[in-house]
């Protein structure tokens, strides 16, 4: 079948938008450069530089599963070199059999649409697909310093991971991924719910400036589809076992675990490493950690690479602490917005010290 793929792609690589549903096509054909029947270039996102590259040279670069940088819920992601030298990442998305769609574009829409409609620093630039109806691949600059995963913990390690990160990096890409969640969740009409904010789905450039991806499960805040469940293990906000409708609000969750495990070096969950009730849970074993030893606990809970015998590091990461606390209230209505997290992380760095004096220790042992 991929064959046929490649075989079919030239009479196939028209405009997408042209075979989009009505409704779908007037909200996204604005978005992406429209290409005549018959050209074989891919299809590049609207408002970014011509791509320089063929639609067979990206087919080519998915061939060999040694080009393979991960694999997620939604799709396969390759390294793809183009004959220019230029390295873009390619993700080949999941697709169910082209019997079993109503629409063989559809597959494409949650993740190509809303990324076509955002422009932020701090989000994964879409720059094009390559689609025939039953195969889409889409195209993202690529990321050479990989994802936070990667960065904060060491390949199939338990518990705490070798850290390549100190705590100036970390605080910076916290600050990123920030600010690309407010962009979305405030600047976006309506906002975009990206369900599944974690590590590894946080990508870092060679200047470490972070960036949000994998927008695979997605949605924008009115749609009805929000009430399923999504995510992963760990970062999962607590409504979803109760409420009909979760909103934004459970990724303000699932960003304050991000947090914990950038101030502790572990991982979300851990499996239990050493017997410490609570622990296999991060944002549990924070909790009961703080609760039961006070000032003692939050020691334990920061992560021991951090040179903590620096006053104004262990001040910041404190100010962070807290910050993650409140994400992940158990009650949404208690978590603060996106936008209160920028001016929070923010205000950290500019009143240092200050801020720390006036936090008790308590207060971060709160329950939700």
């Amino acid at each position: 079948m991929y064959n046929k793929y490649i075989l079919n792609h030239r009479r196939s690589s028209g405009s997408f938008a042209s075979q989009l549903p009505p409704q779908a096509r007037r909200s996204f054909g604005s978005r992406l450069q429209r290409r005549p029947p018959g050209s074989d270039r891919a299809v590049e996102a609207d408002g970014f530089p011509r791509l320089t590259f063929t639609a067979d040279d990206v087919v080519e670069a998915v061939k060999s599963t040694a080009q393979i940088i991960g694999i997620g819920s939604s799709g396969t992601v390759y390294r793809g070199e183009m004959p220019s030298g230029e390295v873009i990442a390619i993700k080949k998305l999941l697709t169910a059999g082209v019997g079993k769609q109503k629409n063989k574009t559809e597959c494409m829409l949650p993740e190509a649409e809303l990324l076509g409609a955002v422009r932020h620093r701090n989000i994964v630039r879409l720059l094009g697909y390559v689609s025939n109806g039953e195969s889409t691949l889409l195209l993202y600059e690529y990321m050479p310093s990989g994802s936070l995963e990667e960065l904060l913990h060491s390949s199939g390690g338990e518990g705490k991971g070798k850290t390549t990160l100190d705590w100036g990096t970390r605080y910076r890409i916290a600050i990123g991924v920030a600010e690309g969640m407010s962009y979305l969740h405030h600047d976006c009409k309506p906002a975009i719910v990206h369900r599944d904010l974690k590590p590894s789905n946080i990508l870092v450039d060679e200047e470490m400036e972070a960036r949000v991806a994998n927008f695979g499960v997605a949605k924008w805040a009115t749609m009805s589809s929000l009430t399923g469940i999504a995510g992963s293990w760990g970062y999962i906000a607590p409504e979803y076992a109760y409420a009909v409708k979760v909103d934004e609000r459970s990724d303000v969750y699932s960003y304050g675990v991000v947090l914990m495990e950038m101030v502790s070096g572990r991982r979300a969950v851990d499996g239990g490493v050493g017997g410490e009730e609570g622990r296999s849970h991060l944002v549990e074993w924070v909790r009961k950690k703080i609760a039961r030893k006070g000032g003692e606990g939050v020691r334990e809970v920061f992560d021991e690479e951090m040179g903590l015998g620096c006053k104004e590091v262990r001040e910041e990461m404190l100010m962070v602490l807290r910050v993650a606390m409140l994400c992940t209230s158990e009650r949404p209505v208690d978590r603060p917005t996106m936008r209160d997290v920028v001016s929070m992380l923010k205000a950290i760095k500019v009143v240092g010290s200050k801020l720390a004096e006036q936090v008790p220790v308590m207060v971060l042992a709160k329950p939700g």
